[in-house]
This record gives structure tokens, sequence and C-alpha cells, in this order.
């Protein structure tokens, strides 16, 4: 009997049994693939309910990381072994009972305000307000990130403000400041400032260090990093329209006398010559050259 057409849908694939028997090397190339896309870490300070001490009652902060945990960090071990080489673990001291991970090559740590970045010992600031160094808490080796976002009230009217920053991070290659409302068509004195902060920086930097700004929103940011880490593929170019033809390859190299095409006997060129004429043929067939033949 022949088979029904439901029977011969092709079935959706959800599970795929040979895995675990491939090869290491081709496990660990699919488990690459697997990556995800750039992911947006979002670290903040966060009021908790209010605390009893020993002498008054206090609000408690607590340190608050908002991002997609990678769920190829979740799946095995073997997906986690592979993660583990892109993700890497950051304020471990300040996030020791839950992990912070990041992707320094693809990810965008964004810092809410100045409150966060002091705390995190990004700088130490005094009983006059003046930051006069990083924190040793943050002295600690920090992998290398190449996307970096600032709040928008982030003030940067000293240098000194930007260069320890720059410094810990690893010089960053994009630089953002928030922008919380797409309809701003300026940049804001904010952005201003931190422009003129970063050229003074570059000035100052021998490796020529010119990192890219913009003042983007959320919706905004994730559309440039999704066009910077998957680029649109070039449309393929379509074929010419080639017209062959019609003739046969021989005809097109070799030279034939007008009989030839009239369906008569080939002569060649060497019967041709300035002494001789060739006569007409009759309805027969027959040659008639009246310098040969008498009537």
């Amino acid at each position: 009997m022949a088979k029904s057409k439901k029977s011969m849908k092709p079935k959706k694939l959800t599970s795929f049994p040979v895995f675990k028997k491939l090869a290491p090397e081709l496990r660990e190339m699919i488990w690459g693939f697997a990556l995800p896309e750039a992911n947006m870490v979002d670290i903040s300070l966060q009021d908790f309910d209010r605390k009893l001490s020993e002498d008054k009652w206090e609000r408690v902060k607590v340190y608050s990381a908002s991002y997609t945990v990678p769920a190829i960090l979740q799946t095995c071990q073997e997906s986690r072994g592979v993660a583990q080489k892109f993700y890497k673990k950051i304020f471990e001291v300040k996030f020791s009972d839950r992990p912070v991970w990041f992707n320094p090559s693809r990810d965008i740590l964004q810092l809410r305000d100045t409150e966060t970045m002091d705390a995190l010992g990004l700088w130490s600031i005094d009983d006059f307000g003046f930051m006069y160094h990083i924190d040793e808490e943050f002295n600690a080796p920090f992998p290398h990130i190449r996307r970096l976002q600032f709040p928008s009230d982030w003030d940067a009217n000293h240098q000194s403000y930007l260069k320890p920053i720059m410094v810990a991070f690893g010089k960053p290659e994009l630089i953002v400041l928030h922008k919380p409302n797409s309809r701003q068509k300026f940049p804001n004195r904010n952005f201003s400032r931190l422009k003129q902060a970063v050229e003074a920086l570059s000035g100052d930097d021998k490796d020529d260090y010119k990192p890219e700004l913009h003042c983007l929103t959320k919706y905004q940011l994730k559309r440039m990093i999704k066009k910077i880490d998957h680029p649109p593929r070039c449309k393929k170019a379509k074929a010419p329209n080639i017209v062959l033809s019609t003739t046969r390859r021989s005809d097109r190299f070799v030279e034939r006398p007008l009989s030839y095409y009239e369906g008569g006997e080939e002569v060649g060129e060497d019967v041709y010559s300035d002494n001789e004429s060739v006569g007409e043929a009759d309805d027969n067939g027959n040659e008639d050259n009246s310098g040969n033949h008498e009537g």
C-alpha cells in the first residue's frame, strides 16, 4: 500500500541522540555555535528591606546584576566547560554568593549610576568628594571589556574620573552613553563632556587610543551590536544572460562557399581564381560554362 501523505512529511527534529557519539572536536565546535548573542549586564545597587541593627533601623543596599544567564552554562558539564572559555566571573568579591558571568569580547557592561561605580570600587572618594585612587579591591585581574555603557547622568567634567575606568577595563573599544528617550535628536550635555574627556585621554595615550562613542537608547544599542556581530550577507549577484550562438562550432572556424549552405557540393578555395569564372547551374544542377562547351 502507498503511504499516506501525512506519514511522508518529515518530522521535526527535537532530539539528536547520536550527538554523544561524535568526536570531541565536533561536539566542541557545535557548542561554540550555540553561544548566545551579546548580553547586556546591568550592574546596580538596590535598596533592600529595612534591617534592625543594634542601635537603629537602617536600610541595606544590595548589589544587583540584571542580565540573562547563558543557557549553555547550565546545560551540561561539557557545554559549561566550553562556555567557560568565553565567559568570566566579574566582581567576584561583591557577587561571591551569585557569580556574574560576562563575555568580555561580546557582552556590554552597564553601570547604572555613579553610586554603583563608587560602591564597586572603581574609584575611592575622600571626605571632600574628590577621587584620589582606584580601590585596591578592584586592582585584581579583570578581563578586557570591549563594550561599556555609562548612565545618562554620569558626570565627566574631570578627566581623572574617566582615566582610571579606562585603565581598569582595558580601554574599551565602544563607549555608549545611555539615552533614556529616543526623541532626543541631539546629544545631551553629558555626552559632550564625555566626548571631550575621551578626546583628552586619547591625546595623552601613547597607543593612540580612540574608542567609538555613541549616545543610544537600549533598543538602538541592541540593534547596533547585532549588526556588528552579525553583518548582513551580501546578495548573490545574478548571472548575466548569455545568448548562445545557434551555429555549429565547425561553421565558426571553417570558411565555406555559398553552395555549401545551398545544399550543393563543397568547393575549395583553390577553384576560384582571377582567370576562371564559375557558370550558373540550371534547374537540373548542371553547370553551363559557355567558354568550354560548344552549342
